[in-house]
């Protein structure tokens, strides 16, 4: 993942319409685990583990769904691709792997929020433009793939593409 970021990043620095902002999130469904009773202590237990310095700031949300977040904002981007990639990686070695659904970085596109989503189950990356209730740019969201495409970054089938409504992120 961090190699293709990497290219992206550097791809968006260079005056495009893209801009890279600093929040991440690892978007869980939870289940009866010990984990998920007390999310907020879980997830500072697991930054101590893969020792992340107190800077990064972290909160947790639920959505509409019941889904759990797990929201990092980090000011270097590449930094925060990593926090977001060790955290998932300890997820999964606390057996917790089939519970990530997504990583979520947020974005603009065009002076527009945007989402570049990582589907955990495939391992490939779409992107979301919300422009209000329940709509979305798909224009913006077309452009986008075209930027991931370009700069080898794998993307997720169009069907594939589901919106985050009412994201905490």
């Amino acid at each position: 993942m961090l190699k293709s970021i990497t290219k992206f990043v550097r791809h968006c620095e260079e005056g495009n319409d893209l801009k890279v902002l600093d929040e991440a999130a690892i978007i869980l469904s939870p289940n009866d685990d010990g984990f998920f009773h007390d999310l907020d202590k879980s997830t500072n237990s697991v930054l101590e583990e893969i020792e992340i310095s107190n800077h990064v700031i972290r909160r947790t949300a639920t959505d509409d769904h019941g889904t759990k977040w797990i929201i990092l904002t980090e000011s270097d981007f590449m930094l925060l691709v990593s926090l977001i990639d060790k955290f998932s990686m300890r997820i999964s070695e606390l057996n917790l792997g089939p519970r990530m659904i997504a990583a979520v970085f947020k974005g603009e596109f065009k002076g527009t929020k945007s989402y570049w989503i990582c589907n955990y189950r495939t391992s490939r990356y779409y992107p979301f433009v919300p422009t209000g209730s329940n709509q979305r740019d798909y224009e913006s969201e077309m452009a986008i793939a075209e930027m991931f495409r370009i700069n080898e970054i794998p993307v997720e089938s169009p069907q594939n593409w589901y919106p985050l409504w009412n994201a905490p992120l």
